[in-house]
């Protein structure tokens, strides 16, 4: 996100501003951060979840290969 906003940076201090590149980059720092989120927090919450509900016995079906 950070680097995206720092190109947005550049592209407006050199004086042009087209809306269809900010928006292509507004687009890709946020797939990029939801994917980061999605690995990082939401993937591990939910299989903690996941094995909480069907019981340590079933652990092995709970963990990614």
């Amino acid at each position: 996100m950070l680097a995206a906003v720092n190109a947005l940076t550049a592209t407006v201090s050199g004086g042009t501003l087209d809306p269809a590149t900010v928006m292509q980059r507004v687009d890709k720092a946020v797939c990029e951060a939801t994917e980061q989120a999605m690995e990082t927090r939401v993937l591990p919450t939910l299989r903690a979840v996941v094995l909480d509900v069907i019981g340590a016995d079933n652990e092995a079906q709970a963990t990614p290969s």
